[in-house]
């Protein structure tokens, strides 16, 4: 679950693949509600049926200056992520950050 604190929200797929797609990264502070968030967008998960994993993070400074575009390398995302995330500590020591790993089920897309 996310804080209701008001916050940016950042939410990614990691694709079996090993690239990383971005789902939403927002520069709008919104309460961080994962749920709300997603149906506002009406965007779909791509990728095979099945398990899945979200990884989803709440902060109250923006993660990323703009919304990454398409698929990434997952390890080029993690060291974007750790470099991103030390400068928002030092930026603001005190800041608040949540982050959650979120496991879904992708359905077929038989339409």
């Amino acid at each position: 679950l996310f804080p209701s604190y008001p916050s940016n929200l950042h939410i990614a797929y990691a694709r079996r693949d090993g690239t990383v797609q971005h789902v939403l990264s927002s520069p709008e502070v919104w309460p961080a509600d994962l749920a709300h968030q997603l149906a506002q967008t009406d965007h779909k998960i791509p990728g095979p049926p099945g398990l899945a994993m979200i990884i989803a993070i709440a902060s109250n400074s923006p993660l990323f200056s703009s919304p990454p575009d398409g698929t990434e390398d997952a390890t080029v995302y993690l060291g974007r992520l750790k470099q991103r995330l030390t400068e928002i500590e030092n930026e603001n020591p005190d800041g608040q950050i949540a982050a959650s790993q979120l496991l879904i089920y992708v359905e077929s897309d038989d339409t």
